[in-house]
Formats: C-alpha cells, structure tokens, sequence
C-alpha cells in the first residue's frame, strides 16, 4: 500500500472515529452541561426562596417573643373572669397591645389568621385578624392536639404545622408562654395560625410545581402542589435523582429554621435532555461533512508529500549509517518538509558534535572519580585525629576541649555529606549549635545567642546549612568589630505560604551603601570577600530550591542591629527529599 493511499485511509478513518467518539463526549458533555446549569438556577432559586420564607418565619417568631413578656397582656390574662369594668378594662389593654403588635408586623399581618391569648380559666382576648374571634375560640385552642404537645412537653415557645382551629386545614401554628413580670408568673398562652398562603405567594413567581415546602412526613405544604405519582419525597436525599412518571427528576433540598419544614426543588431532566437530541443532529452532519473534506484534502496532500519524504528517508538512512555530512537537496524549498530537511542536517552536525563531546566528558569523568577517591582518605583522617583529641580531652577531664571538638566533628560530617540536602528546622539549628559551641570558646565573654523559634515550626523543611553562614557573618561582621558584648537572636513565623527565619544582631549595624553593596554580593559575589561569597551561596541555594521570590533580605542600622531574614516556602516533614 503506497504512502498516498495510506494518508487518504488513515485521514478517513481518523476523522470518522474520531468525529463520532467526540460527537458522543460532546453529546454527554452538552447534556451535563444543560442539566446542570438548570440544576443550578433552581439551587439559586431555592436559596432565594429558603431566606424569604425563613424571614416570615423569624419574622412570625419575632412577634411572638414582643407579647411574650408584655405586661399589658400578662395583666390581661390574670383574671379569671371578665364582670367587673377593672377586670375588662384589664382584658381591653391586653387586646390593644396584641393589635398594636400584629399591625407593626406588615409583612406578615395579611398572612395571620388568629391571633389571641387565652389562660387556663377560658379568659381570651384577640386581636382583628382575617378569622373573626369567638367565645369558642379558647375552648377549641385549650382542647387541640398541638396545644397538648405543647403544655405535656413543657415548652416555652413552638412552631409547628397543625389543623388550624378555625375549618382544619393545616397552617403554621405558634405558642407560647404569657409571663408577668418581675416574678416571671406564667399567666397563660399566646395563640397565633398563620396561613399557608405566604408559602404559594413566595413561590409563586417560579416555574409551577418546581419548588415546594413538605413537612418531615413527606407531606407537601400547602397540599395544592402537586407531584408526580408514587414520588418518594419523604426518602430524598439533596442531589439524588428519580424516576417518575417516565421522566426524570433531580432534587435538591434545603431545611427551613422552623416547624420542622425542608423546601424542595425539582429539575425535570428529561425535557433538557431532549434538547441535547438537537445538538446530537446537528454534530452527526458536521461529522459526515469533516470527512468527505478531508477525504479530499489527504488525496492533494498525498501527491505533495511523497516525493520530499522520499527524500528525506534516504537522508535519514544514510544517518544511520554513521554518515553525519551535511546533505543540501533535503532542504529545497520553503514548506514544512525543507524545514523538517533543515533540521536532519542540523540534527546530524549536532550529533557528530555530541558523539565527540562525550567522548571528552568520559574521560573528565574518569579523571574525576579517581580525584573523589583520593579526596575519601582526608576527611576520614581528620575524623579518626579529632576523635583521638576528644577522647584525649576525657580522659583528662577537660569537658570545654571535649565539647569543642565533638561540635567541629559533627559540623565536618555534616560538611562532607553535602549541603543540598533539605532537613528539619530542628536539626538545622542542632547543626548551628555545634557551630556556635565551636565559637563559644573564642567569644565565651563577647557573644550570646537565643532562640525563640516557636516549637510549632521546627518541623518545616529547610536546606541544610542555610542558617551557619548567616550566623558566623553576624559574629565576625556585627559583633566582632564592635569590640563589646552581643548578642545574636533567631525567631521565625509564618507568612501564608512561606515560613520567615530572622538572625538578628545588635552589632555596629551598617548604612544604606553597605545594604546595597550586600544585595550586589548576593547577585554577583566579589572574589576576595568570603562574607560576600557565603551569603551568595546561600541566596542562590534557596532561589534554585524555592523559587526567585525565596532568598534572603536585609535590614539595618548602623551602631544598631542587622537583621537578615530566610524567605522559604513552608514544607512539612513528609515532602519527599527531607531527611527527617
């Protein structure tokens, strides 16, 4: 099979399963995208719509809490009967203050249904709402199912979904307790039904049916929204899907604050996937089309291709037989093919050139590792001589000497296993206090040094000797030279992301030229300076570790302190490449 023919099949066959494995993504994709777009809009709505009715709730309870204590009311309902003109006028200002209530309650007062307080003798009084209020009335509340719940719980206040006491059908009911004050005596009950109407009024504006309050029975309130048949409504979970009906319905739920009510939306599914059947047509014939044009288009590119890549091959045969030379006819032209041409020729200089460089690296490689080698037998050396001098020191028992030369030893070990490694914080500063003890002995009278790292960050990572270099620059550069006692302090914290190590001395500080001739040492570290050349070490290690926004950053005054401080990125014991 030629390679024309090849390019015109596989072109074909690309698009087409390609076409109809993306149509089939793009179809699934589409509809997941409508679905939950619809899914979301009505999650929005069904916030919206849960604050609105949790208002009027908080708002019926408000109302309830203002002739809770009310005195007025409480005096009211002292009597037990109404025949002398105290005892009504009594029962009168009782009625007045729950009027005065209900009417400062706008948003709620066309909803309320009745509204009284009643005491354990039938004494009532009750103010205008939509029900008219009767002798009957008291004798209905004391004998209703949900007043028994109430007084048999020993409740001071509820709201809960009951028959109301009026014609039966369910409402928002809320009771409380009547005290009179200062002794907090109980003297009866307040009585408020709220109609279900506020409920279809909030909802109103929303696609029928498509949200809705039931109660923990699976009850839908009020009860004239419908839903599918056999809708298991009392057993949803928020986000499940189900089938009714022959359609398909995703739910979402939020809780109420009172009476024990959730509010539910429903997403018909069914009818957004039947407008992704649309997009399905339409990606079919895009499809169908993509092939018949690039059937066409591979049979041009085909007689375009051939000869140049016929070419090219042979070049690339010649390559591989160890021929690098450069070959001019592969580059004719100026499409893609003579830059493919441009690039084998370049490609084969560049490996002559390789071939001859690792050649060279072999042999400096070879040469190195017999200079590692030699290099081993020192350090072990000086190990076994300063391991004689402690033990010498024991022996004689001079613990300053001992002390001493244990610290340099760990410091040596530490030194020639190599300083790229990251460590805890913790053990950095067990390393900075070998150093410190090693200086102690010169600078017993002159320096003194504290820690105050937080407990809490001494698990971070950190490149190992990151702090000693700091610190001997504080003593031979800010103590030293001021020729009295110092001090060196070290403190972290912790910025977002990063962790902020300061070492700060109140040695002879150093003016704004020193500052930038400091910053110009990190960038590019003068020869002769050794304190230029460790902090460039430093800053240098930490922007190749961390990041160009890592590094270190000073502060100062002269005759005053010096502060430098470590910016790193905050990494716990378990990222991989600390040794902890």
């Amino acid at each position: 099979m030629s390679l024309k023919l090849k390019i015109i099949l596989s072109s074909a066959f690309c698009v087409l399963v390609v076409g109809l494995f993306g149509n089939v993504i793009l179809y699934r994709y589409l509809e997941g995208i409508i679905t939950e777009k619809a899914a979301n809009i009505d999650g929005l709505n069904l916030q919206s719509v849960q604050t609105r009715i949790n208002s009027v709730l908080e708002e019926l309870t408000m109302l309830g809490a203002s002739c809770t204590y009310d005195q007025d009311i409480a005096r009211g309902m002292r009597n037990t009967e109404i025949l002398t003109v105290p005892q009504k006028r009594n029962v009168l200002a009782a009625q007045k203050s729950l009027q005065g209530f209900l009417d400062t309650r706008m948003a709620i007062e066309p909803y309320i249904i009745k509204m009284m307080v009643v005491n354990s003798h039938g004494v009532m009084a009750g103010a205008v709402s939509r029900e008219f209020n009767g002798i009957w009335d008291a004798e209905r509340m004391l004998a209703s199912d949900v007043f028994l719940q109430f007084t048999e719980a020993g409740l001071n206040q509820m709201i809960s979904v009951a028959p109301s006491i009026v014609d039966g059908d369910d409402c928002v009911v809320f009771l409380s307790n009547i005290y009179e004050m200062p002794a907090a005596a109980k003297r009866g009950w307040l009585y408020i039904e709220m109609s279900p109407d506020f409920i279809s009024d909030i909802v109103a504006p929303y696609t029928p049916g498509s949200i809705f309050v039931a109660g923990s029975d699976g009850n839908v309130f009020p009860a004239v929204t419908s839903l599918p048949a056999k809708f298991p409504l009392g057993q949803l979970l928020d986000g499940e899907v189900v089938s009714s009906d022959g359609r398909v319905y995703k739910m979402q739920s939020k809780p109420l604050a009172y009476a024990g009510l959730a509010l539910y939306s429903k997403t018909d599914i069914t009818s957004h996937s039947a407008d992704t059947k649309a997009i399905l047509n339409t990606t079919v014939m895009v499809v169908l089309t993509s092939l018949l044009t690039a059937m066409l288009f591979a049979v041009l590119l085909g007689s375009l291709i051939t000869k140049p890549i016929k070419r090219l091959t042979e070049r690339l045969r010649r390559i591989s037989a160890k021929d690098f030379s450069f070959d001019p006819s592969i580059e004719k032209g100026d499409g893609e093919i003579a830059d493919m041409g441009r690039v084998i020729n370049e490609m084969a200089v560049s490996i002559n050139k390789l071939l001859k460089e690792t050649e060279e690296m072999h042999v400096q490689r070879r040469n190195a590792e017999i200079a590692l080698l030699q290099s081993q037998v020192n350090p072990h050396f000086l190990y076994n001589t300063l391991d004689s001098i402690r033990w010498m020191a024991v022996i004689q028992k001079n613990p300053g000497i001992e002390k001493t030369v244990q610290s340099l030893s760990n410091l040596l070990k530490n030194l020639s296993k190599g300083t790229g490694d990251k460590i805890t914080l913790e053990e950095e500063l067990s390393l900075l206090r070998d150093y410190i003890d090693t200086q102690s002995v010169r600078f017993m009278a002159l320096l003194e040094f504290e820690d105050r790292i937080p407990k809490e960050l001494r698990g971070y990572g950190i490149v190992k000797f990151t702090l000693q270099p700091l610190v001997e620059n504080a003593i031979f550069h800010g103590i030293e030279p001021s020729g009295e006692f110092g001090k060196i302090t070290l403190d972290a914290k912790e910025d977002g992301g990063y962790l902020m190590i300061i070492v700060e001395d109140n040695g002879v500080g150093m003016g704004e030229e020193d500052l930038r001739l400091i910053a110009q040492s990190c960038q590019k570290p003068h020869p002769k300076g050794m304190a230029s050349m460790g902090l460039y070490n430093v800053d240098s290690r930490l922007k190749l570790v961390y990041g160009e926004e890592c590094g270190l950053l000073y502060e100062s005054e002269p005759g005053a302190f010096t502060r430098v401080t470590v910016r790193i990125k905050k990494e716990g014991p378990d990222v991989p490449g600390i040794i902890g």
